[in-house]
C-alpha cells in the first residue's frame, strides 16, 4: 500500500548552496509512488508555475537533481523516515506569461515576500476583466492552503491547542505553543497586547488568521485558552531549516532527560539529534548553551554551590557528630579550600584497616577548576577505604601542608601512634616537603610505579623495568644487594641513578621493602589512590557541593556493599588472605627442614642452595617476607605442614573476617534535603574562587609527564621495537611462506 507523503514545495526564489532564499512555499500531499511527470504536473498546478524550471531536493547535507523516474523514487526513498519532503523549484528561463507575473513576487528580484493572495487582490482592482479566472484560482488556492495546514501537516502530533485547555503557568503555555509551532513548521510570536491577565500568540505572517489567546484564572498562575483560530490563511507560514522559536530553552526541554542519563552528551550530537528528530537546524553555540542550562538544572549552579558551602558543612556536622568540616576563604570571602572527613571513616580505619595511608591529588575539570586531595587506606581484604578528602586551589607546598595537617587534626582525639602509621604516595615535591613537616615520625614510602616512570630517563628497557620491580619488592637486604650487582653489570648509569647518594628522596627505605623501617604489607604502589581518582571521574566537572556530596554518597554505597559482602563470608579469614596462602602453598619448592627445637627450624632451599631460619617465638623468617607482609611465607607454611600445625594459627588477626566486619560497623548518617534546622551562617555567602581562564578548550585529561609510559612502536618491516616502518633503516624482512 502506497504511503501518502507531505511535500513542501518552495518556488519563486533561489537555491543558495543548501538553503532556498526568497519565494514562497506550498504544502500538499502525494503518494510516494508518484511518477516524475505527474510530480511536475502537480507542482505546476498547485504552485501555478508558468515558466521553465528544474526540480531539486536537499537531504542529509546533499543537493539532488530530480530529472527522472529513478531520481524521483530515490528522493522519496531517502526521506522515508522524514515528516516532509522538501522540493525546490529552480527557474531556468524568464520568458513566462506576463499575465501571471503576480504569482512570482518574492522571487530572485524581490527583497521581501508578499503573500500571493494579497497580490491577486491588487491585480483584481487593476485588471478585473482580464484576470477573473486567475482570481478564482487564487481563492481556491487559499482555501486549499487553509485545509492543508490544519489537517495535513501533522495529524499524528500529540500536541493540540483547544479552547478550554489549561496550563499551570504562563511559561508552560509559552513552551507548549512553541512546541506546536516547531512541530507544525510555522513561526509565531507573542503579541505586544499582552498584559497581566492574558497572553496572545499570532502567526508571524502578515494578515494570517492563526492566533491563540489564554487568560489567567482567578488570582493563581493557571492560564486557560479562551480564544483560538487554528487555521492559517497565509501561504508562507512554513519555515525552512532554522526556526526562530527553537531557542536554547526549547532545546533544553528536548534534551534534559537524555543528559540526566548521559552527562557526556555533546553539543555536536545535540545539533544532529535536533535536526534528525525535528528537522530544525540549531547552531553549535545554542546547543552548547542548552546543554549548560540542562546541567545547571540537574547538578545545580556553580555560583550557588559555592554560596551554599557553609550550610552544607553545617548539615554534615549536625547529622554526623564527630566529623570535621574545614572551610578556608580569602579576600572578598572567596572560596579557597574545603576539607571533609566523616567520623565513621576514621573509626573504621582505627578499628582494623591496614596502617598504610595512600595520598594523592587529581585535577578538577569544572568551570572553576581546582585540585581534589584524597587520603585512603586498605581494609583487611585490601579493598578501597576512603578516609578524608579536600578541594583546594592548586597542588603546591602550602596546599599539601594544609591538607596533611587537617588529616592529622582529624585523628587528634584517638591518641594514635604515628610511628606505626606509614604513608605511600608519588614523588610530588610539595607533598614530600609537607610530609616531612607534618608527619616527621611516620615512614614515607614512594609508589614503585611512579619510581619506574621516573627511571625511564636513564633506562627504558623492559628488562630493567622488571629488575627494578623485583628490587623494590625484595624482602631482605641479601636479595636486594644481589639485584643491585646485576644492574651494576648491565647498566652502570642506572646503578648510579638508583644509588643516588646525593638525592635524599632516593634513599632505599623510601622504596625498597627490604630496608623499610616497618612492615609495608605488600603495598608498593599508590594504585589505591589512583583507583579513587578514577572512581570519582564522573564527578570532577560538577559544582563543588555536587562533587563533595557525590563522594559522600559513593562512600556510603561502598561501605554498604563491603558490609554486606563481609557478612556473607563463611571463612575465618578474608578471601584475599586465603587466596595469597593458596598461591604460596602451590609454589614449586625443593625444601628440606631441620628442627633445631620446638620454636626454631632450619629450612634449606635446594634450588638456590640458601638456608632460612624460621622462629615461631618471634614470628619471623630470615627471608623477610613474613615480617614485611604479616603473611606466613612458604618456609613457614612447610614447617607447619612438617609438624602438622594449623597454619591459620599463624595468620595475622588483622586479616580476619571479624576484623573486616568491625571496620564497617560504624555508619555514616544520611543528610536530609531540605534540612529542617536553619544553618547559622558565620561567613555569609561564599564567593567563587578567582580563576584565570586558560586559552583554548578546557582540558579534560591531565598532561602526562615525559617519562610516563606510552604505547611502544613496533616496526612492521623488521619487527623491532622503538620505530615504525617509515623510519626503518633495515632491509625488508623475508615474506612468510
Amino acid at each position: 500500500m502506497d504511503r501518502s507523503v507531505r511535500i513542501i514545495c518552495s518556488h519563486g526564489g533561489n537555491l543558495n548552496g543548501l538553503d532556498y532564499e526568497g519565494g514562497e512555499s506550498q504544502i500538499f500531499s502525494a503518494h510516494e509512488s508518484i511518477t516524475f511527470e505527474n510530480l511536475r504536473n502537480l507542482i505546476i498546478q498547485r504552485c501555478s508555475i508558468h515558466y521553465e524550471f528544474i526540480l531539486k531536493s536537499v537531504s542529509n547535507g546533499r543537493c539532488f537533481l530530480i530529472d527522472s523516474e529513478e531520481a524521483c523514487n530515490y528522493i522519496f526513498e531517502i526521506n522515508s523516515q522524514s515528516r516532509y519532503v522538501n522540493i525546490f523549484v529552480i527557474q531556468i528561463a524568464t520568458n513566462f506569461d506576463n499575465r501571471n507575473s503576480q504569482y512570482f513576487a518574492g522571487g530572485s528580484s524581490s527583497q521581501q515576500f508578499v503573500p500571493s493572495f494579497q497580490q491577486n487582490q491588487s491585480s483584481d482592482e487593476s485588471d478585473a476583466d482580464n484576470d477573473d479566472e486567475d482570481d478564482g484560482n487564487s481563492d481556491d488556492l487559499v482555501e486549499n492552503m487553509e485545509y492543508d495546514l490544519d489537517d495535513n501537516i501533522d495529524n499524528a502530533s500529540t500536541r493540540e491547542l483547544f479552547i478550554g485547555q489549561e496550563f499551570s503557568s504562563r511559561s508552560e503555555f509559552r513552551s507548549f505553543v512553541s512546541n506546536v509551532a516547531i512541530e507544525r513548521n510555522f513561526s509565531c510570536s507573542a503579541s505586544s497586547m499582552n498584559n497581566s491577565r492574558g497572553i496572545i500568540y499570532t502567526c508571524d505572517q502578515p494578515n494570517c488568521s492563526w492566533r491563540v489567546y489564554a487568560r489567567s484564572i482567578g488570582n493563581g498562575n493557571i492560564v486557560k485558552i479562551s480564544t483560538l483560530e487554528s487555521r492559517h490563511s497565509c501561504f508562507s507560514a512554513l519555515t525552512i531549516g532554522r526556526h526562530r522559536l527553537a531557542s536554547a530553552a526549547w532545546i533544553k526541554s528536548r534534551i534534559i532527560d537524555i543528559i540526566r542519563d548521559n552527562q557526556s552528551y555533546s553539543a555536536a550530537q545535540i545539533v544532529k539529534d535536533i535536526y534528525r528528530e525535528h528537522r530544525v537546524h540549531v547552531t553549535y553555540s545554542k546547543a552548547w548553551r542548552a546543554r549548560e542550562m540542562s546541567l545547571a538544572e540537574i547538578n545545580g549552579s556553580y555560583v550557588e554551590a559555592y554560596g551554599s558551602l557553609e550550610e552544607y558543612g553545617f548539615r554534615i556536622l549536625e547529622t554526623n557528630p564527630g566529623s570535621r568540616f574545614f572551610l578556608k576563604t580569602v579576600e572578598n570571602n572567596s572560596f579557597q579550600r574545603v576539607y571533609i572527613y566523616f567520623k565513621a571513616c576514621i573509626d573504621g580505619f582505627l578499628r582494623g584497616c591496614l596502617p598504610v595511608i595512600s595520598t594523592d591529588a587529581t585535577f578538577l575539570s569544572s568551570k572553576y577548576q581546582g585540585i581534589l586531595f584524597i587520603a585512603c587506606a586498605h581494609d583487611p581484604n585490601y579493598q578501597l577505604y576512603p578516609i578524608a578528602y579536600a578541594v583546594a586551589e592548586g597542588e603546591n607546598n602550602d596546599s599539601w601542608a594544609w591538607f596533611l595537617n587537617a588529616v592529622r587534626i582529624s585523628f587528634e582525639s584517638s591518641s594514635i601512634d604515628w610511628n606505626l602509621i606509614s604513608f605511600i604516595s608519588d614523588k610530588q615535591k610539595g607533598l614530600i616537603n609537607a610530609m616531612r613537616a607534618i608527619f616527621p615520625e611516620s615512614p614515607h614510602f614512594f609508589c614503585i610505579q611512579h619510581f619506574k616512570q621516573n627511571m625511564k630517563q636513564v633506562a627504558r628497557e623492559k628488562t630493567f623495568q622488571n629488575l627494578l620491580d623485583s628490587l623494590a619488592r625484595s624482602y631482605n637486604p641479601t636479595d636486594a644487594e644481589h639485584l643491585f650487582d646485576i644492574i651494576k653489570v648491565e647498566n652502570m648509569r642506572l646503578y648510579d641513578w638508583l644509588i643516588g647518594v646525593n638525592d635524599e628522596n632516593r634513599r632505599f627505605e623510601h622504596w625498597i621493602t627490604a630496608y623499610a623501617p616497618c612492615p609495608r604489607l605488600d603495598i608498593n604502589t599508590s594504585n589505591l589512590a589512583e583507583c579513587f581518582n578514577n572512581w570519582i571521574k564522573k564527578l570532577r566537572d560538577k559544582p563543588i557541593t555536587t562533587l563533595l556530596d557525590g563522594i559522600r554518597a559513593k562512600i556510603i554505597t561502598l561501605h554498604d556493599k563491603n558490609r554486606n559482602a563481609a557478612a556473607n563470608i563463611k571463612t575465618n579469614f578474608c578471601p584475599r588472605m586465603l587466596k595469597t596462602m593458596a598461591r604460596i602453598s602451590n609454589e614449586r619448592n625443593y625444601l628440606e627442614i631441620l628442627a633445631i627445637d620446638g620454636n626454631t627450624y632450619e629450612v634449606v632451599d635446594r634450588a638456590t642452595s640458601r638456608t632460612y631460619v624460621v622462629r615461631f617465638d618471634d614470628l619471623s623468617c630470615t627471608c623477610g617476607r613474613w615480617y614485611h607482609t604479616n603473611i606466613p611465607c612458604i618456609h613457614v607454611y612447610f614447617v607447619c605442614r612438617y609438624n602438622n600445625y594449623n597454619i591459620e594459627l599463624f595468620y595475622d588477626t588483622r586479616f580476619s573476617t571479624a576484623n573486616l566486619r568491625s571496620v564497617y560497623e560504624a555508619r555514616m548518617e544520611p543528610i536530609p534535603v531540605p534540612y529542617q534546622i536553619q544553618a547559622p551562617l558565620v561567613r555569609g555567602e561564599i564567593g567563587v574562587p578567582t580563576v584565570r581562564r586558560k586559552a583554548g578548550r578546557p582540558k579534560k585529561n591531565r598532561i602526562k609527564s615525559r617519562e610516563e609510559s606510552t604505547r611502544d612502536l613496533r616496526c612492521s618491516t623488521c619487527l623491532a621495537m622503538g620505530h615504525n616502518r617509515r623510519s626503518c633503516t633495515s632491509q625488508p624482512r623475508e615474506p612468510r611462506e
